[in-house]
């Protein structure tokens, strides 16, 4: 797999700084975001090739973070995945339908991670 950028957002700082610490080991160049006003705000700054989106985030959710990257241009080719611990068929379907291009249930397991970012 090559070396993505990567923005990791999530309003739980320790997970949100310990899944970037694993991807940086494998080699990626990881952002972090703690809200969905600020993850579009790293979007616009740096531009990544990945986004590991938190859906259940305050104020602005996952869903609304996905839909305004969609329209950036730095993020309209970007791969964004879901990650959530909202895992009905309804919340995975939602993910899709707000153009989203993956989903992982928490607690995520880092080898079906790495898979996505490998596919």
């Amino acid at each position: 797999m090559s070396t993505c950028r990567i923005l990791v957002v999530d309003d739980d700082r320790d997970t949100a700084r310990s899944l970037a610490r694993l991807l940086a080991r494998d080699g990626h160049v990881v952002q972090l975001a703690y809200s969905g006003l600020e993850a579009v705000d790293q979007a616009r700054q740096h531009p990544p090739d990945v986004v590991l989106l938190d859906i259940g985030l305050p104020g602005l959710n996952g869903y609304h973070v996905a839909e305004r990257l969609r329209r950036e241009e730095s993020c309209r080719d970007c791969s964004i995945i879901a990650i959530s611990g909202y895992c009905r068929e309804a919340d995975q379907r939602r993910t899709r339908e707000a153009g989203l291009d993956g989903f992982l249930s928490k607690p995520i397991s880092y080898d079906g991670l790495m898979s996505l970012l490998s596919g």
